[in-house]
């Protein structure tokens, strides 16, 4: 049976101790150097410290391989065409010079953002890069691009540790409302083709998870989709709440689209609220986002921006080729965090999200 989790936002204080508890543990137990492990206690001393010039070093990244995609999802930057940025691939020279920066730190990467990865035909060689330095190597995907058993194979043996498949759709009808261009089908064949390789080579890596964008028009399929993920023996099924990029956050337009054809019924997989005439997030918007106090988002091209919710790339924080140490904790990084401490709000991107814990 695979395991099952639900994300609709944030988490009590009581669940955050308990992830970082078992964090450590798992960390420890999976062989983590101790040196990786004191520095993540450096950066999350620096954030209880609240100080914005970190005493550790960057542990997580998201790497984005491409910005090009073969789906057109209507609450995706890239779908839309509202992505104002150049279109490219990400360098397998640009990927190992953000490994050999950081080896010594990094914990995990996700080589994901606004693009289908695998559209970048590097992209196995970057994970086995990764993989080879004790990386943890995550990639979200669409499932379109591993047909063969010897593309799954080549998967499995790069060392890829988890990945990501969304199916917001438990049929074609419903799954191409959202993933327009998408063959549900497809997705479902290229997932038995990963689970069969995993198997022939006697892997229990890479864990496959499901992700269901829960959508007013999907949330009824809830539990075919629970059904599907049984029946393809996937490892974990993610429920997760419906949300749209900040670049568009306050357009009114874009808003009442989301309301009117996206926001789930249910209350429990609603992200926000209406309040006097707007969508406003559910949680509180404080001073605070711990992402900015352990990790960072590398563009395709080697720009650095602070999270996934820049996806138009409006902060750049420097570039891979200004060394990503002296990136983390140079002027514009320390200024971004100063003034994420003082007055969120004063921060176009960030003062409408609740911020990533």
């Amino acid at each position: 049976m695979s395991e099952e989790r639900i994300y609709h936002g944030q988490e009590s204080v009581a669940t955050k101790v308990l992830n970082k508890v078992r964090k450590a543990a798992r960390l420890r137990s999976e062989g983590v150097p101790t040196k990786k492990i004191i520095n993540v206690g450096k950066c999350r001393l620096s954030l209880k410290l609240r100080q914005p010039r970190v005493l550790g070093m960057c542990y997580h990244l998201m790497i984005e391989p491409t910005n090009l995609c073969n789906l057109k999802c209507p609450l995706c930057p890239t779908g839309e065409g509202t992505l104002e940025r150049k279109k490219g691939n990400m360098t397998l020279e640009t990927f190992q010079a953000v490994i050999d920066q950081l080896e010594d730190t990094l914990l995990d990467i996700n080589i994901t953002n606004y693009g289908e990865p695998f559209l970048n035909k590097h992209l196995v060689e970057m994970i086995a890069y990764a993989h080879k330095r004790g990386i943890f190597v995550n990639v979200g995907s669409n499932a379109h691009f591993f047909e063969t058993p010897e593309a799954c194979e080549a998967i499995v043996e790069a060392g890829l540790d988890n990945i990501y498949v969304s199916l917001d759709g438990a049929t074609q009808a419903t799954y191409e409302q959202y993933r327009v261009n998408g063959s549900f089908q497809l997705v479902i064949d290229n997932l038995r083709q990963l689970v069969a390789a995993r198997k022939r080579l006697g892997r229990t890596n890479p864990v496959i998870e499901l992700q269901f964008i829960v959508m007013k028009h999907n949330e009824h399929e809830i539990e075919a989709v629970r059904r599907i993920s049984e029946e393809l023996e996937l490892d974990k099924l993610v429920l997760k709440a419906v949300s749209f990029n900040n670049a568009e956050y306050r357009d009114p337009v874009v808003q009442k689209r989301f309301v009117d054809k996206f926001q789930p019924m249910s209350e429990e997989f609603r992200l926000y609220r209406m309040a006097q005439g707007n969508v406003q997030w559910k949680d509180p918007i404080e001073n605070r986002c711990d992402f900015l106090w352990r990790g960072a988002v590398i563009l395709w091209d080697g720009t650095v921006v602070p999270c996934c919710m820049d996806p138009k790339g409006e902060l750049p924080l420097g570039h891979v080729k200004d060394d990503l140490r002296k990136v983390w904790n140079g002027e514009p990084f320390v200024k971004l965090r100063r003034q994420m401490l003082a007055d969120k709000k004063q921060i176009g991107l960030c003062a409408d999200c609740a911020g990533i814990n």
